[in-house]
């Protein structure tokens, strides 16, 4: 009986000690930092890190957007991951989270503004030399607009266009001619890359 007892009781601190080890492996958002504008999730034993959007505050006419190679001396390995305990959520990988307001000009949520002034944004992203997974992202640039309510504040429409290049001594990443390719078979990763003709 107390055997018994004691194999239960070693099996549920074994489980225990399991459950909290396995943790550690967990990426909690609250323990997401911002190096550069870009958002970045350490995973609790510190083992390794991903990179998560790019927080854009509507300054300057392009972004860099650089994913390190480490964050708080952290290995930034990925772009795009999952947060929490549990039930774990799915975090965006390459993404630029664009401001409420541009020159004066509200964001727009459900229409776009007609007779806007056009802008095509530059996203220069730098991909870092310990990344080894990308989350893809096979959709085109995504417009966002902007109504401008008050006299003398104009309307916009914003298009971010985006262009990679790769530390080069990445094992399972290069760029070429501004897209990502997989070393391994040189398959092109799914992003939206800006067109031929539009600057990048």
């Amino acid at each position: 009986m107390k055997r018994g007892l004691l194999c239960i009781a070693a099996a549920l601190v074994l489980a225990a000690g399991a459950l909290w080890l396995a943790s550690l492996r967990n990426y909690d958002a609250a323990d997401a930092v911002e190096e550069n504008g870009v958002l970045l999730y350490l995973r609790k034993d510190h083992g390794a890190a991903f990179a998560s959007t790019y927080r854009w505050d509507g300054t300057g006419d392009a972004i860099d957007y650089v994913i390190p190679d480490t964050v708080q001396g952290v290995k930034v390995t990925a772009i795009g991951g999952f947060t929490g305990e549990l039930k774990k959520a799915p975090t965006a990988g390459l993404a630029i989270t664009m401001p409420e307001t541009y020159r004066g000009a509200e964001r727009a949520h459900y229409t776009m503004p007609s007779g806007a002034v056009e802008i095509t944004l530059p996203v220069r992203i730098h991909i870092g030399r310990y990344v080894r997974s990308v989350q893809p992202d096979g959709s085109l640039p995504t417009p966002t607009g902007y109504f401008g309510y008050d006299k003398g504040v104009s309307s916009y429409i914003i298009t971010p266009v985006w262009t990679v290049t790769c530390d080069e001594g990445n094992e399972t990443y290069y760029a070429r001619d501004g897209r990502l390719y997989q070393r391994a078979d040189d398959a092109l990763v799914q992003l939206p890359y800006a067109v031929e003709g539009t600057p990048g």
